[in-house]
């Protein structure tokens, strides 16, 4: 049995082979710049930023007068209750 070389022509390298390896050197460098823009190492907030994030939080929760947990609770009549929330009247 005789061995038969391959023959490539040359216009199958010329359009195909050369433009198929550009275009994956291509997108493999696009690949690895998205990779490191998307890696980057975030900014690091300000002191100052976050002494003011910190303070504006706990006077809005503990604040002396306007604070959340310092609010008195409505009180609504029977009545009001009723007709806002329908589960008080199964309640014996």
């Amino acid at each position: 049995m005789a061995a038969t070389q391959l023959v490539l022509d040359q216009a199958v390298r010329d359009w195909v082979f050369l433009p198929l390896t550009l275009c994956i050197v291509f997108m493999k460098l696009i690949q690895q710049y998205a990779h490191m823009m998307m890696n980057s190492v975030p900014k690091q907030p300000n002191k100052e930023a976050n002494e003011i994030r910190r303070c504006n939080v706990k006077e809005y929760f503990v604040g002396k007068d306007t604070g959340f947990f310092h609010q008195k609770a409505q009180s609504r009549s029977m009545q009001e209750a009723m007709a806002t929330d329908p589960s008080i009247m199964l309640s014996r």
